[in-house]
């Protein structure tokens, strides 16, 4: 589909295309105009020529010779064709012999107070090539020479009844209408300044569009999409238009935001309220199992009341103890509610933090723990999201066979945490309770880490999910950047 600038060109070349059809009309008028007097003023001069002849038959018979004066000219046939020529103005003429020349002239309209006697001089070689093809061929001859300022029309005609070697001619000078070539003139400027002035004016149209549409594309480029600025106006109405049309979808964004937040926390309080009853029946189980085994150990340290079997118990009851311990620890993170503080954070060290922790651990059991890092800061809770990168290293190295991987890049505007062993996998029977609490595959857990890892990654808006990895088990964690 093509630009609105290429739209706009072409359309430019249309109205160029049409002005320059009209400019050609113009001229073809205006030529066509001229044609007609070119035209009108053959006619005349055929008119003239027919007058002379008319007028010639008319006074003096075909043996008349002429009577040269001394200045080479017929005075009858001067006055013959003074008569001849009057009905038609700015036409001159004269008879031409092929033996004597020019032998009468006469330009009765030429409106000086003495009689014109004189033959255009510098017009003799063209009416001496009229009058002798005339003379060849007996027939009407007409000339036409264009000037700048005027047309000079010629015609050389037989003079029937006459010795064969004369020939009269009659000239015609037709200027230039000036008006005419003025308005055209003007008419042509005026189509070659529209041409002009609005390309001119649609170019420097496009430029300011173009940079203003500009301004609001770097605006929009320069802002994550939950943190965009309200738009300044551009000085466009059109432009304006979309800028306000950004500005509130930003405003309604911005309060779905706040709604979907609140709804957010409403249904992880639901899921919360929802879960007390199961963790009520686990709490239930992992105490009672507990305090059994304590009651039996110290009925049997009564009955044997030795000091072995004493201290036997004692470890055991403390061994025990500690359990317990450890579990209203993680029952009472699961209770209390968070509160993130979401800060920025550079990754780099964050993550070497979390892993030496557990370099030790890892050493222990001969687990390599590998780290790729593609992102170097994000917003989060450094604390909470610690506790459930713990969570999830403390599960991988205890079922790694001897790899783990760890891995943190930024996908699709969320940073993605991916924690990778190459132990058993995960047992289909629990993939579906397995964020859970009190679900676990070892005999010894308590079945609450992965559900801290799950409230924590909610509480910060984003999703946790059990992947199958290379071998083993695969979690991957997904937040989004959030404004601190």
């Amino acid at each position: 589909m093509s630009s609105l600038r290429t739209r706009l060109f072409i359309l430019w070349l249309a109205f160029s295309g049409i002005s320059l059809a009209l400019a050609i009309v113009l001229y073809g008028v205006y030529q066509q105009g001229v044609d007609v007097r070119v035209r009108e003023a053959q006619a005349t001069l055929h008119a003239a020529c027919e007058a002379v002849h008319a007028r010639y038959v008319s006074a003096l018979d075909g043996a008349y010779r002429p009577a040269l004066s001394s200045a080479g000219r017929d005075p009858q046939l001067e006055r013959l064709m003074d008569a001849s020529l009057l009905p038609f103005p700015g036409i001159e003429g004269g008879i031409w012999s092929a033996a004597q020349g020019f032998i009468a002239y006469g330009y009765p309209t030429h409106g000086s107070a003495s009689r014109k006697t004189d033959i255009p001089v510098a017009e003799q070689p063209l009416i001496v090539e009229a009058v002798e093809r005339a003379t060849k061929t007996a027939e009407r001859v007409e000339l036409l020479r264009e000037g700048q300022r005027e047309t000079l029309l010629l015609t050389a005609c037989p003079l029937p009844g006459a010795p064969t070697d004369q020939v009269v001619w009659v000239l015609k000078r037709e200027a230039q209408s000036s008006q005419s070539y003025e308005h055209l003139l003007l008419g042509l400027g005026l189509l070659l300044a529209f041409v002009l002035i609005s390309g001119g004016w649609l170019g420097w149209n496009m430029t300011r569009w173009s940079n203003r549409l500009r301004r609001i594309e770097k605006a929009l480029a320069n802002y994550p999409v939950d943190a965009l600025p309200a738009l300044p106006m551009v000085g466009e109405v059109e432009l304006n238009r979309i800028v306000s049309a950004v500005n509130l979808l930003s405003q309604r964004l911005a309060v779905e935001r706040e709604s979907a937040k609140a709804l957010a926390g409403d249904l992880a309080r639901a899921d919360r309220l929802a879960a007390l009853g199961r963790l009520s029946a686990g709490v239930a189980h992992e105490i009672r199992n507990p305090i059994a085994a304590m009651r039996l150990k110290a009925e049997n340290a009564l009955a044997q009341p030795d000091a072995a079997s004493s201290t036997a118990a004692l470890s055991f009851l403390l061994g025990q103890v500690e359990r317990l311990e450890r579990l209203t620890r993680a029952l009472l993170a699961m209770t209390q509610q968070l509160r993130l503080d979401v800060q920025p954070n550079a990754l780099s060290p964050w993550l070497a933090e979390h892993l030496q922790a557990y370099a030790a651990a890892a050493a222990e059991r001969q687990v390599v723990v590998r780290c790729e890092q593609h992102v170097e800061h994000w917003t989060f809770d450094a604390l909470h999201l610690g506790r459930a990168l713990d969570n999830l290293l403390d599960n991988a190295i205890r079922h790694a066979h001897g790899q783990v991987w760890v891995r943190a890049e930024s996908a699709h505007g969320l940073l993605r945490l991916s924690v990778e062993d190459d132990g058993a996998g995960i047992d289909a029977s629990l993939q579906a309770q397995l964020f859970e609490p009190f679900v676990s595959g070892r005999p010894d857990g308590s079945g609450l880490g992965l559900a801290i890892v799950h409230e924590i990654v909610s509480a910060h808006g984003g999703r946790v999910s059990a992947l199958p990895g290379r071998s083993g088990a695969r979690f991957e964690l997904e937040i989004a950047w959030r404004t601190s």
